[in-house]
């Protein structure tokens, strides 16, 4: 059931701020288009550029030193991933959407013995989706206020109108 529930949303979630980036950035949609080869990067770059799974905490097994401080065992941490995806020593110009960025190491579906169990299935049904935006649509336009999730530890939209112009020939 878990699986299930958190799958869901994460991929949801994916797909749905994809939608927003794409139509924010059509450059980026026309990209695509010429060079669909690009689209597994894009989903990367998507997975980094607005993480599905913002922040976890996660306590200290043992003393931990980072910089000049250290977190004592026990401690609770909040991971900020979300942030970690957007840091300017990782990532050149983070704040943009590049299609073909393809952004190796972030943390859109955490790292290690946390990564998610979905993560490539997530991966699998958002290349399907962007595949057939790709071949079938020539535009996404946002009609009406997205609205956000309210929930703190992921990032995704509880609603986004859109229109979507065909790609012809």
């Amino acid at each position: 059931m878990l699986l299930l529930l958190a799958g869901n949303e994460t991929t949801t979630n994916l797909l749905s701020t994809l939608f927003l980036t794409l139509a924010e950035r059509p450059d980026q949609l026309a990209l695509l288009q010429n060079r669909p080869d690009l689209i597994l990067s894009a989903i990367e770059e998507q997975l980094r550029y607005m993480s599905p799974i913002q922040s976890f905490f996660r306590t200290a097994r043992a003393d931990y030193r980072v910089g000049d401080e250290t977190i004592p065992a026990g401690s609770r941490v909040l991971l900020i991933w979300g942030a970690a995806n957007r840091d300017p020593r990782e990532y050149d110009d983070p704040d943009t959407f590049r299609a073909d960025r393809n952004p190796t190491g972030h943390l859109g579906f955490g790292s290690g013995i946390h990564l998610c169990l979905g993560a490539q299935l997530a991966r699998m049904e958002a290349q399907a989706v962007l595949r057939e935006l790709v071949e079938n649509v020539e535009r996404i336009e946002v009609t009406g206020t997205p609205t956000w999730s309210t929930n703190p530890n992921l990032r995704g939209l509880t609603r986004l109108n859109v229109r979507m112009t065909r790609r012809l020939g």
